[in-house]
């Protein structure tokens, strides 16, 4: 079984319960964004929070949480807001093999992340980028991030992110 295939079946396997109980997450979470009205950085983790659990169904309701988040993290110059929010959108624009609008979207949330000292977001960013690297079957340099991912994620103890970015070299 090929390695690629390995890591597609670990993905599954770690995401599939998730499927199932994201109606009652997103209709806490739309509860809890009603009664936040405030335009802080709550609502903004909220509103994040709901666009990645949309992901996967409705990518326009996605993009409206997004565009939301956005307008707030902007005003407010909150650059963690900001660069998840780049990190979101390198991700849909990588599911429609949009690589390089999604490696854009990725270099400015790793610039954000790196300005916050968000060694989890740039992990992150690494790995989202060796993901397009690889997809694009250039090899070589989709190992130079998964390797820098790799580095990050044993620096900050993240196991289960470890794991997931060693199955992907």
């Amino acid at each position: 079984m090929s390695s690629l295939k390995v890591v597609f079946i670990f993905i599954f396997i770690l995401t599939a319960p998730v499927v199932y109980s994201q109606n009652s997450e997103i209709d806490s979470l739309i509860l809890e964004l009603k009664g936040h009205p405030t335009k802080d950085t709550i609502r903004v983790g909220i509103l994040y929070d709901l666009a990645f659990t949309t992901f996967y169904k409705d990518e326009a309701l996605t993009n409206t949480y997004l565009e939301e988040a956005e307008t707030i993290s902007t005003n407010l110059s909150f650059n963690k807001g900001l660069a998840g929010i780049n990190y979101m959108r390198g991700i849909l624009a990588s599911r429609k093999s949009n690589f390089k609008e999604s490696n854009t979207y990725f270099k400015e949330a790793l610039t954000l992340f790196e300005s916050i000292e968000d060694r989890k977001g740039v992990a992150s960013i690494n790995n989202g980028l060796g993901i397009n690297f690889y997809k694009q079957g250039e090899h070589k340099e989709a190992l130079y991030y998964f390797n820098k991912s790799i580095k990050f994620y044993d620096s900050i103890q993240d196991t289960h992110n470890l794991i997931a970015g060693l199955l992907n070299t």
